[in-house]
């Protein structure tokens, strides 16, 4: 007799499905949760900044006249305010039907997009390049990457250029925003490389920061596409042009306790305090390795629930802090007390007027950063 196995009974077994969904994908916003907030009232964000001379010998001839010089105006800088949205459409069957881990499709949708919404205001913050809108393109704000060019060091030698054009405009295999152009020769005379690093430091597409897949040429890819569509984080996010100018790092270098030093001394000089190191994870690692300086607190030593790195160094003592969202070859130290978020609209969920048998929602922010004393802070590039 032959003997009735499951396979055989499959259509009459229940399923073996655990009502649990595991969501590992991360969702800290490091950036995001170490500055204040503030209120934007205009679509356009100023602020004005001012400094102290250098102090110069001061003796004056007893009974002598005044003599004026030249008073020094503030400084006025801006950012655009940029719409951040999500949005979700879930059917009615689907919200009615019995479901695995879920109890409303719609809210649970809901809260993964606000986490969503976070995200891509942490990456704004960090990576964001200055973009004015108009009818018919959205305005984008500038990040730390458009922002912190006084001190601007790096592990390895950086060579500056002119781009000529952006590449690759109608090339059936490589998006239009995928390449650029460098000025003839620098390639060769660079030394750029697969594995080397471009910072666009003025111009059309200012800040972004990204590391070379290929040259051909005089032109340099940054990006690929696959199956049709670019790779998200690797493309420009603003097309260079022309207008575009930029530093090489042709051959990156490993972190050392030098480089990082000479930033927070190179902030310290210009009046700053950085409080705070957001280092990618091979930067986060490197710094570990300077045993001699880094102290591990623990909740018995200070009010923070979870542990930090403590990072000491002649300038003061610098949280350091693990970013995943900070380009890879990069390290950013922050004086944070002089960085802050503007909000012209918080964070706002709307479920929006039924057209069909579907819920739909929508979430949106205007939102820009405020980078009141740049050279309080410093970027570190061309970095292993």
């Amino acid at each position: 007799m032959a003997v009735f196995q499951t396979y055989q009974a499959s259509a009459g077994n229940r399923e073996d499905l655990i009502p649990i969904i595991s969501m590992i994908s991360p969702h800290d916003t490091p950036v995001t949760s170490s500055i204040a907030t503030k209120k934007a009232t205009g679509i356009t964000h100023d602020w004005l900044s001012d400094s102290l001379g250098t102090p110069a010998l001061n003796a004056q001839i007893e009974g002598s006249d005044a003599a004026f010089g030249t008073i020094t105006p503030r400084v006025r800088t801006s950012n655009y305010i940029q719409n951040i949205r999500k949005t979700g459409q879930i059917s009615d069957n689907q919200e009615a039907v019995l479901k695995a881990g879920v109890t409303s499709e719609y809210s649970y949708q809901l809260e993964k997009e606000t986490k969503n919404t976070a995200l891509d205001t942490e990456r704004a913050f960090i990576q964001g390049t200055r973009t004015q809108g108009a009818a018919a393109t959205a305005s984008q704000m500038g990040g730390l990457f458009y922002y912190l060019t006084t001190n601007l060091t790096a592990g390895s030698a950086g060579l500056a250029g002119a781009a000529v054009a952006q590449a690759g405009a109608g090339d059936s295999t490589m998006a239009a925003n995928a390449t650029i152009t460098l000025a003839v020769g620098d390639v060769a005379a660079n030394g750029v490389v697969a594995g080397s690093q471009i910072y666009l430091s003025g111009g059309t597409g200012t800040g972004q920061y990204r590391t070379v897949l290929g040259v051909a040429g005089d032109v340099v890819t940054v990006g690929t596409v696959a199956a049709g569509a670019q790779v998200t984080g690797l493309n420009w996010d603003v097309t260079p042009d022309a207008t575009t100018t930029y530093i090489t790092y042709a051959v990156p270098a490993a972190l050392t306790e030098t480089v990082l030093n000479d930033s927070f001394e190179a902030c310290f000089n210009q009046g700053g305090s950085p409080t705070s190191v957001h280092a990618p994870t091979k930067q986060k690692r490197a710094i570990s390795g300077f045993a001699s300086s880094i102290r591990r607190l623990s909740a018995n030593e200070q009010s923070l629930s979870n542990s930090i790195d403590i990072y000491e160094s002649d300038f003061g003592r610098h949280a350091v802090k693990t970013n995943r969202w900070m380009p890879a070859g990069s390290l950013a130290v922050l004086d944070t007390k002089e960085i802050a978020a503007a909000y012209l609209r918080p964070v706002k969920a709307e479920e929006l007027a039924r057209t069909g048998a579907s819920r739909k929602f929508m979430i949106e922010s205007a939102v820009t950063l405020e980078v009141r004393a740049e050279n309080a802070s410093a970027l570190i590039l061309g970095l292993a």
